[in-house]
């Protein structure tokens, strides 16, 4: 998987990679956004 560089120095910008990768995985991507939109409806 090829994809976009982080500089995860600080919280947010780790927390949005965190989500960019599991939007983009292969196995995880339709999964995590059931999860997401589970989370953002609550």
């Amino acid at each position: 998987m090829t994809g976009k560089s982080h500089d995860c120095g600080s919280k947010l910008v780790f927390m949005k990679a965190n989500v960019t990768y599991g939007l983009r995985h292969p196995e995880l991507a339709d999964d995590f956004k059931v999860s997401l939109s589970e989370l953002m409806a609550a």
